[in-house]
């Protein structure tokens, strides 16, 4: 399946592909952890901080480019949805002080981490270990991640009342059936980190339409582009360029023409 066909799958939330570039937009606020930051994906970006791994490549450059925003990206790799609204990272402020007030659009990829989902791919790849039992979606801390998250749209709402706010779910590593040796793992264990994605794409969709956001369902759209698929758009446990069980080059470009799609579908 072509990345072409793999984005018809956004019909579900409206959006079709633009036939021509947007006007600019105005101010854009790019929030979230590493599958925003473009981790991987080339050399980190000179103005960025070391430890967030942000990238030219990663989907909020690629559509400040298309679109011709103005971008503050905040975006940084290991980031929970409760260093983005409250602690930071590393030292650095958290990650919504960069949206403002005069912000006319605001994504945000994040939450995986609150609950170890890219985290537990990571490590339990990394050790080989095939008895390695990973807790159960129904064990992970969802309820909390649900709070944070209102917590953080109605920051956002607060902080940028005219703000287009916008969830970008993270894209498809698992497939929906069966394993691959790309990724490392036992059966066993794909099928748990499968109900941990599948799980977190529900708490993603649900908080986020209830606080009157967008949803860029890329959980959706990849179905057919996940790391065993022909054409994925993520990458398994040990990709010859970029992250472990991140998106590639081709998965932010996906997901990029994806917000693309939603804002020129609700400026039509």
């Amino acid at each position: 399946m072509t990345m072409r066909t793999g984005l018809a799958a956004l019909a579900m939330i409206g959006a079709s592909a633009a036939t021509a570039a947007p006007e600019p937009m105005g101010s854009y606020v790019a929030l979230g952890s590493s599958y925003a930051a473009g981790v991987g994906l080339g050399p980190v970006l000179a103005d960025a901080p070391a430890i967030c791994g942000r990238t030219a490549l990663g989907y909020p450059q690629r559509v400040a480019r298309d679109l011709r925003l103005r971008l503050l990206d905040a975006s940084c790799g290991g980031a929970t949805v409760e260093q983005i609204v409250a602690t930071g990272q590393g030292g650095l402020p958290p990650q919504i002080a960069a949206v403002r007030g005069d912000a006319t659009l605001v994504t945000i990829t994040a939450g995986g981490n609150d609950v170890d989902y890219v985290g537990d791919m990571i490590h339990t790849a990394a050790t080989h270990d095939p008895g390695a039992m990973l807790r159960p979606a129904g064990l992970r801390p969802f309820d909390t991640l649900r709070k944070r998250l209102q917590t953080m749209f109605a920051q956002i709402r607060s902080r940028a009342p005219h703000a287009r706010i916008v969830i970008v779910t993270y894209p498809a590593v698992l497939p929906r059936q069966g394993s691959c040796d790309a990724l490392g793992l036992t059966p066993a264990q794909v099928a748990t980190l499968r109900a941990v994605a599948d799980r977190l794409a529900v708490v993603t969709r649900e908080t986020a339409r209830a606080a009157g956001a967008a949803v860029v369902d890329m959980a959706a759209a990849s179905q057919d582009h996940d790391a065993c698929s022909a054409v994925p758009w993520t990458n398994g446990a040990h990709p010859a360029t970029g992250a472990a069980f991140h998106p590639d080059a081709a998965g932010a470009a996906a997901t990029a023409q994806a917000v693309e799609a939603l804002l020129a579908a609700r400026s039509a």
